[in-house]
C-alpha cells in the first residue's frame, strides 16, 4: 500500500464542473488538488450534492480519505472530536489493509449509495435559516435545494450515534461496504 499524498484541509470541500476539486483554502488560489484517477476522470460527479460513505470514502476512487464533518457527525463545535473519529477509522482501516497485502482500498458503489440514502433521509443539516444575515450558514442567502442540504447532511441520529456507530463498524473488522484489492 503506497502513499501518493496527504492533504490536510479545513476549509470546505467543492465540487467544480464535471471533476472535483478540494479547495483547500479558498483564500489561496494556489492550494487546490484534483482528485481524479485517469480511467476514472469523470465518476465523481457532485452535481446533485455530496456522494460518500461516512463522509470519508468516494467510490471510484481508491485510497482517498477524507476527513471532515460532512456524511458524518455534521458537528463543527467540536472539529477535534471530528478529526480523531476520523484518524482512528483510517489508521484501523490501513492497518487491515497492511495485513491483507490490499494495494487498494475502495468503496463499492451499493454502499455509498446507501448511505448517500441515510442522508438524504434525514431532517438534521447543517444550512441554516435562508432568512438570517447571508453568510457560511445559509449558502450565503442563496437558495437552499436537495443539493444544499446533502452537502450540510450528517448522520440522521446526531453526532454521538455516528460516532458510535463507525466505532462499532470499525471494529467488527469486516469494513462492510469497503472493496480491499
Amino acid at each position: 500500500l503506497g502513499l501518493d499524498a496527504v492533504a490536510l484541509f479545513t476549509a470546505g470541500l467543492r465540487p467544480v464542473g464535471r471533476h472535483v476539486f478540494m479547495v483547500v483554502d479558498e483564500s489561496s488560489p494556489a492550494t487546490i488538488l484534483q482528485a481524479r484517477r485517469a480511467s476514472n476522470c469523470s465518476t465523481m460527479q457532485w452535481d446533485n450534492g455530496m456522494q460518500s460513505l461516512h463522509g470519508m470514502h468516494v467510490h471510484g476512487f481508491p485510497n482517498l480519505f477524507i476527513v471532515g464533518p460532512t456524511h458524518g457527525s455534521n458537528l463543527i463545535s467540536n472539529i477535534t472530536q471530528n478529526l480523531t473519529e476520523a484518524g482512528t477509522t483510517i489508521a484501523t482501516i490501513l492497518s487491515h489493509a497492511l495485513r491483507t497485502e490490499a494495494d487498494e482500498i475502495d468503496v463499492t458503489a451499493e454502499a455509498e449509495a446507501a448511505w448517500v440514502e441515510l442522508m438524504v433521509s434525514s431532517v438534521r443539516g447543517f444550512i441554516g435559516n435562508p432568512e438570517c444575515t447571508p453568510g457560511y450558514y445559509n449558502n450565503e442567502g442563496g437558495p437552499i435545494g436537495p443539493k444544499e442540504r446533502l452537502n450540510g447532511s450528517g448522520h440522521p441520529d446526531g453526532p454521538i450515534a455516528y460516532w458510535e456507530y463507525l466505532d462499532r463498524w470499525r471494529n467488527t473488522g469486516d469494513f462492510s461496504g469497503l472493496a480491499f484489492s
